[in-house]
């Protein structure tokens, strides 16, 4: 079982053994199978999210051909998939419903669960948020008094 091991850490590490030396090999493989095991692994992005309510939206913006669509907030799950715009039928300009918010823990980058209907059951896709441009809202300043009874 030990030669089978030893077989298997070779195949996966790159390097060769032969079958008549395999305890000096071990040591060696060992040695690899800590360099690699250590770059192999690729850690996930931790996510905070948000709700919302799904009535808002944004429209897409001139970059958005330059970014993907997701299934989950890109590299904070390992069975994330890719989707093409082409599956959205996607133009600039077009709705995207937003009904939650990621934000990446380390690098600070915010992304949104976007669907392209009213319809909650629609298909959901995560987006960057520089794929989306948002409605420009202005504020103006408002003095307000108060008058108390006396």
């Amino acid at each position: 079982m030990a030669q089978f091991y030893t077989l298997v850490k070779d195949y996966y590490n790159g390097t060769t053994s032969s079958s008549s030396d395999s305890s000096s090999n071990t040591s060696d493989t060992s040695s690899n199978t800590s360099d690699t095991t250590d770059t192999a692994a690729t850690a996930l992005d931790k996510v905070n999210y948000y709700g919302a309510d799904g009535n808002e939206y944004a429209t897409l913006s001139s970059k958005y051909s330059s970014y993907r669509l997701y299934n989950h907030v890109k590299n904070a799950n390992a069975n994330m998939k890719k989707y093409s715009w082409s599956s959205a039928s996607a133009y600039v300009g077009k709705k995207a419903y937003i009904d939650m918010r990621g934000v990446k823990a380390k690098s600070n980058t915010t992304w949104y669960r976007v669907r392209f209907s009213k319809s909650a059951s629609a298909k959901k896709y995560w987006i960057f948020k520089d794929a989306l441009k948002f409605l420009n809202v202005s504020y103006k300043d408002v003095s307000l008094t108060k008058k108390s009874k006396g």
